[in-house]
């Protein structure tokens, strides 16, 4: 049996894996974490909704027989305990945890190297009678990036450091050209990838970067550290606009620039934090010239003549529709790729005259079976032949059109017929026809709708799209409450309806500005 090594229970401040790839990305983001935990609430809450990397590590777990699942549910003491005795059984552990000194790491799957594994040549235990060990990381991704490599790179750390011998490392993640027809094939479904030379390579990076935050753990304030590219990689840092605001700027901020994250950086290098203070000697393509002119007057940007061009083009009545979707890595339908998107829910404005009252159909899937032919049929119905189809970047519901109906050829001929009729939007504002400072860069439509209605989301329970996936995957997919599932139902249809019906409300203002 191999008994973690230099455990010392009680300490007050562990250094986990967590902590650890927030360090990677950037010591800043690494101390807030570690000691602010109240600016992370909304990443806990999205990450609890419904876990893609859980989903992902349960399915992966059943490619290995006889696997033991190591129990943490009664208390952190008795999971360390229960990982250093599981290790002697030769078979592969599931979430086992280890510490050194102030580290603590678990493992996803740790799978024995041993004489009795059919998968692996045979090999004797070492001398002291310590079986190897693989570690295996499960990734919900489609691909192995470097920060995943950190991931493994900490665990191997921690685990010789507690006492045992790590063979090889592997990463497996999701096969993303792997389509579903019946059963789920968990052998096409997961790649596995031997990076056990990449993690090698960077031991001696990552012992240097523990120590460093370490020593960071016990300092009573943060690091001083400007914005740069580990502002926006490998993730969106969530602290950007809050606490990083001092090199960010305020009111209408140089990192507004559109597209331009890059140049916005070297003018706030430059100590220019405000497009308003952008020197007229610099050189600016057209769409940045209209953001400095809009944010020194407070004033819009209005092209009446493009605005009135793009208006001429609508037929009526007009089909304005929106779709809400999910994606899973693994998937739950035939005719499913890894992370395709998956339409569960409608909602679907007829505007006959912009000054009439709309008529309005909805849908949203009850979580029984897929939806997508539930979402077709009832589309066809109403739909009629004639007038355009409008949407807000209409590519995105014109490929869930085609997606559906390759899954449901029935309907293809019908999908293709549409198709032809559908107008962008999203077009007047992503062309700078209309720009208001207030949308602060974004040509999305949670920006347009407050800067030219006054209407917005923010006083929604779902107020974007990425919530209202993960609302609808928590409700469709794991136990709730009646009452909290027919609370997030109505929620749903309030914000799917009010992706519609604000379109409206759009068209009328857009209106208005070629009148006068």
């Amino acid at each position: 049996m191999i008994e973690p090594k230099n455990i010392k229970y009680g300490y007050e401040k562990l250094l986990t894996k967590s902590m650890f790839l927030k360090g990677v990305q950037c010591s800043k983001l690494f101390w807030h974490y570690c000691n602010e935990k109240k600016l992370f609430e909304d990443e806990s809450i999205t990450s609890q909704a419904f876990d893609q990397g859980k989903m992902a590590g349960d399915y992966a777990k059943k490619l290995f027989a006889n696997g033991i699942e190591i129990d943490w549910n009664n208390g952190f003491d008795n999971g360390l305990h229960n990982s250093a005795e599981s290790l002697k059984l030769d078979k592969p552990l599931f979430e086992p945890g280890f510490i050194f000194n102030q580290l603590f790491c678990r493992n996803d799957i740790l799978l024995p190297v041993s004489k009795n594994r059919k998968t692996e040549k045979s090999h004797k235990a070492d001398k002291s009678g310590d079986y190897v060990f693989d570690i295996i990381e499960v990734k919900s991704s489609t691909n192995v990036n470097e920060i995943h490599i950190f991931d493994i790179a900490f665990q191997k750390y921690c685990c010789e450091g507690a006492g045992l011998k790590i063979r090889k490392c592997f990463v497996m993640h999701i096969n993303n050209k792997y389509e579903r027809s019946g059963e789920l094939d968990l052998d096409a479904l997961f790649i596995k990838k031997d990076v056990t030379k990449e993690v090698d390579e960077i031991q001696q990076a990552t012992e240097k970067l523990i120590i460093e935050l370490l020593d960071m753990l016990i300092q009573k304030n943060a690091p001083k550290i400007k914005t740069g590219e580990q502002c926006f990689a490998p993730y969106q840092c969530p602290l950007f606009s809050e606490v990083c605001n001092e090199y960010a700027g305020t009111d209408y901020s140089i990192f507004q620039l559109r597209k331009s994250k890059k140049k916005a950086q070297e003018f706030a290098n430059q100590g220019i934090l405000e497009l308003a203070d952008i020197p007229d000697s610099v050189k600016l393509n057209k769409t940045h010239k209209i953001q400095v002119m809009t944010a020194r007057s407070g004033k819009p940007h209005i092209d009446g003549k493009a605005i009135s061009k793009f208006l001429k083009q609508l037929e009526y009545p007009l089909y304005i529709l929106d779709f809400e979707t999910f994606s899973t890595a693994v998937p739950l339908f035939d005719k499913l790729k890894p992370y395709m998107q998956v339409t569960f829910q409608y909602s679907l404005h007829i505007v006959n005259k912009l000054d009439k009252d709309p008529a309005h159909f909805e849908y949203l899937a009850s979580g029984d079976g897929d939806p997508r032919i539930e979402i077709l049929d009832s589309l066809y119905e109403h739909i009629g032949n004639t007038g355009s189809i409008l949407a807000y970047n209409m590519s995105f519901e014109k490929a869930r059109l085609k997606e559906n109906a390759a899954a449901y050829p029935k309907y293809k001929n019908w999908v293709n017929s549409i198709l032809p009729r559908f107008v962008d939007l999203l077009v007047p504002f992503r062309s700078f026809y209309y720009y208001h400072p207030q949308q602060k860069g974004s040509a999305s439509v949670k920006a347009v709708l407050p800067a030219l209605t006054g209407l917005s989301y923010s006083n929604m329970a779902i107020s974007n799209g990425g919530l209202a996936s993960s609302e609808y995957m928590r409700i469709a997919f794991t136990e709730v409450d009646e009452n909290d599932k027919n609370s997030v139902r109505k929620n749903l249809l309030d914000y799917c309806k009010l992706d519609t019906e604000g379109l409206i409300f759009i068209l009328r203002e857009l209106e208005k500005l070629i009148l006068f």
